[in-house]
């Protein structure tokens, strides 16, 4: 048996998959935190974590209530300075003295060259208490070529 010939069909099978794509660029930090109860345009009381270089995030962390839930706002204003069309990603974690995890959210956004887009979802459901006890974050940014077609 010839084996070249039996191996190309598995070599197209191989190849004809999607290549998975390739981080633009990451970031990522374990920090210490006192999350505070605040308001929306509250700047004094919430906590600002910056990140990124071509595409930027700012996120806004601070608890707050939300249609009479207490929540922590995990919000993030991504800027894409670029000429590329990306999606921004970013991945947030909050944790107790123990390492335990209180909560955390990911959000992302398809940007166009040179977009931002204020993403207002980043809300984490949760007790006065359980945020109280929050010590650390830990945050991964992660800009990725979009796929989306407009």
């Amino acid at each position: 048996m010839n084996h070249r010939i039996s191996v190309l069909p598995t070599l197209f099978a191989l190849l004809s998959f999607p290549v998975a794509r390739a981080a633009i660029e990451e970031h990522y930090e374990e920090k210490p935190i006192k999350i505070e109860e605040a308001k929306a345009f509250d700047d004094d009381k919430q906590v600002i974590i910056r990140a990124g270089e071509d595409i930027t995030f700012k996120l806004k962390i601070y608890q707050n209530d939300f249609f009479g839930q207490t929540t922590i706002s995990a919000n993030a204003q991504m800027d894409n300075t670029t000429d590329r069309k990306v999606k921004a990603v970013y991945s947030i974690s909050f944790h107790d003295k123990d390492g335990k995890l209180v909560g955390c959210h990911q959000g992302s956004w398809d940007l166009d060259p040179n977009d931002d887009v204020n993403y207002g979802s980043g809300i984490i459901y949760t007790d006065a208490e359980s945020i109280a006890s929050v010590t650390t974050y830990k945050l991964r940014t992660q800009v990725l070529e979009s796929t989306k077609d407009d």
